[in-house]
């Protein structure tokens, strides 16, 4: 097994404030997280609708399934982690939950990293099997280039997002959540309708709002008890598969509803022309 040196398990507000207290503080800081999230949805569609035009919005029908299957893998990695990391440390095994964060971030940050190589590379054949029109093709590459760059380090910022609600920090989840949200907001105003970035610049949008969560992680290497450290670096297929099973329900209804809308784009694409009608 791994050897976790022992470390010493600091004061815990859920040991020592009322159960009803905690409720209302950590869901109004999510649901506080979550409005924001959904406003840059809502301004995104609005801006590249008004912006962009039709083959803007059919290009975000297309996209929207890679949206679902960030979120899936997610689902995968850090819900499973944090439940895990959880328990331990109510345990009090400190070294432990931090050996978990360790050991699963990194290994989200390399499985999407090498992912979005993959799909980088085949960019063109991917969004065709996603139901991508060709006159589609441009503004969803436009899109989807600085999306997979981005990829990683979304992934890896929401599995950290989930520990610093477990680090007991969920303010600060808040703000990783909700500041980069109005400057992405802002940002893509300028870029679609001054700049003229088109979907280039929904994208960067989206990686802004999306990816900056990863500044979560050298914030927890310094601000709480989960420091990622060189033996991480070693894969350890036993925890990892012991918290991919906690998530995998989840990643499973995210993965078919990702299916589904591939398959309705496929279906408009074959019966109407372009599937503008999903957007």
């Amino acid at each position: 097994g791994n050897n976790v040196e022992p470390v010493a398990l600091p004061e815990s507000e859920f040991t020592t404030k009322k159960i009803p207290v905690l409720f209302w503080k950590y869901s109004i800081f999510a649901f506080a997280g979550m409005f924001f999230q959904f406003l840059t949805v809502f301004f995104d569609g609005t801006f590249v609708g008004n912006g962009v035009g039709p083959l803007g919005l059919a290009a975000v029908s297309i996209i929207v399934p890679f949206w679902t299957f960030g979120l899936a893998l997610i689902m995968l990695f850090g819900v499973g982690a944090s439940t895990v990391a959880a328990i331990k440390l109510g345990n009090g095994d400190v070294g432990g939950a931090r050996l978990v964060y360790g050991k699963l971030i990194l290994f989200a940050f390399f499985f999407s990293l090498i992912l979005s190589i993959i799909i980088m590379v085949c960019l063109n054949s991917v969004l065709t099997a996603l139901g991508a029109a060709e006159e589609v093709l441009p503004a969803a590459r436009a899109y989807m280039i600085p999306f997979l760059i981005g990829f990683p380090f979304y992934v890896a910022g929401t599995v950290a997002y989930l520990f610093t609600r477990v680090a007991e920090k969920p303010f600060i989840a808040t703000l990783a959540y909700t500041v980069p949200a109005v400057i992405s907001i802002l940002l893509e105003y300028f870029m679609i309708f001054k700049w003229d970035f088109g979907m280039t610049g929904s994208g960067i949008a989206y990686v802004i709002c999306t990816a900056s969560t990863a500044f979560l992680v050298p914030y927890l290497q310094t601000k709480t008890v989960f420091k990622i450290k060189s033996t991480d670096f070693k894969i350890d297929w036993k925890t990892t598969l012991g918290c991919t099973k906690i998530g995998f329900p989840q990643f499973a209804i995210n993965i078919a509803t990702a299916i589904n809308t591939i398959i309705v784009n496929n279906m408009i694409l074959r019966y109407g022309g372009t599937p503008m009608e999903t957007a």
